[in-house]
């Protein structure tokens, strides 16, 4: 002890008579964060990000790198006793993790360069083991297996917490656990009839979906030829309506039109009629009378008396009293 007292002090002395030889460069590589110690173990408060640096040289300083980037951890053969007596086993643990680097002092400063094996490992198992205690077998191994990793995940982080180590907990994961082989057989035939039974369901869903599939199918095209047949009657309709439309607006010219004919007729007729009105004078009688006369003369033979030829004309020609008018009356 003394010698090594003895060298130290004199690595001291010649430091300080020669100071260009009394420094040396040190380097933090990416994803790390330098830490350092003073003579006798001292951790120094001083942290450096990566690069280059002067320091004094051994034993005077000493320096380390932790790594700040993620890592995982990997726990063997982790034991897991179920609280059925079943001996179990993990094969292989584990657990992703990062250190924040302003946590980095303090972190080892607490638990050591190895801080993990605290914080990480040795948490791991003890959980596991209170895990396994409060289930059986085969919820281990089968049941609520995919709980684990996420339950043991959550109880780390907690714990990091509480512990303020600036640790983080990225992901945990859990390889099947071993059973006794006799144990084992039988998880392996229960999980091949789940297997089979998922399997048959998800078979009658894809049937049951695909009937399904079918009626909406069916249902579409009813719909689809409803439509249509309700487009082809609004269609049919229109032009029923269009038609009578067509024949009432024809109707109603031709009967314009008659109208139209009969009242040139009739205005026609009572033309005539203004005119003969006109003409139905006394004398006109009279002469047409004569023009009567003469196309319906009468052969006697003999001697007739005048009067007897003139009486019979005014009994024949002679109109009533009714049928003669005057201009005037007209």
């Amino acid at each position: 002890m003394f010698t090594n007292m003895k060298i130290i002090v004199i690595t001291s002395i010649l430091s300080l008579l020669t100071p260009i030889n009394a420094f040396f460069f040190t380097s933090v590589p990416e994803g790390y964060v330098g830490i350092y110690y003073r003579m006798g173990g001292s951790l120094m408060e001083t942290t450096s990000d990566p690069g280059f640096y002067l320091k004094y040289p051994w034993p005077v300083t000493s320096g380390s790198e932790i790594e700040i980037r993620p890592q995982t951890d990997t726990l063997d053969n982790v034991k897991c006793g179920a609280s059925d007596g079943t001996q179990l086993y993990f094969e292989t643990v584990d657990v992703g993790n990062h250190l924040i680097p302003s946590k980095v002092h303090s972190t080892v400063k607490r638990f050591g360069e190895g801080y993990d094996t605290y914080l990480i490992k040795d948490k791991v198992r003890h959980q596991i083991n209170v895990i396994c205690s409060s289930m059986t077998s085969q919820e281990i191994a089968i049941d609520k297996f995919d709980t684990l990793d996420d339950s043991l995940k959550a109880f780390l982080q907690e714990e990091n917490e509480k512990e303020n180590s600036g640790v983080v907990v990225d992901f945990v994961r859990l390889s099947k656990p071993v059973l006794p082989l006799d144990l084992q057989r039988n998880y392996d035939r229960i999980a091949n009839e789940k297997t089979a039974l998922k399997v048959a369901k998800e078979e009658n869903l894809k049937i049951e979906q695909e009937q399904k599939n079918k009626i909406l199918i069916v249902e579409k095209t009813a719909e689809a030829e409803r439509v249509k047949a309700e487009k082809e009657n609004e269609i049919a309709l229109q032009k029923a309506i269009n038609a009578e439309e067509v024949a009432t607006i024809q109707n109603r010219i031709l009967k314009d039109r008659e109208e139209a004919k009969a009242n040139a007729i009739l205005f026609t007729k009572q033309k005539e009629a203004a005119g003969n009105s006109v003409l139905l004078t006394h004398n006109y009688v009279e002469l047409e009378r004569a023009r009567a006369l003469a196309s319906n003369a009468k052969h006697y033979f003999g001697d007739v008396p005048n009067a007897l030829f003139l009486k019979d004309t005014e009994d024949r020609f002679t109109p009533p009293e009714s049928a003669y008018h005057t201009s005037q009356d007209l």
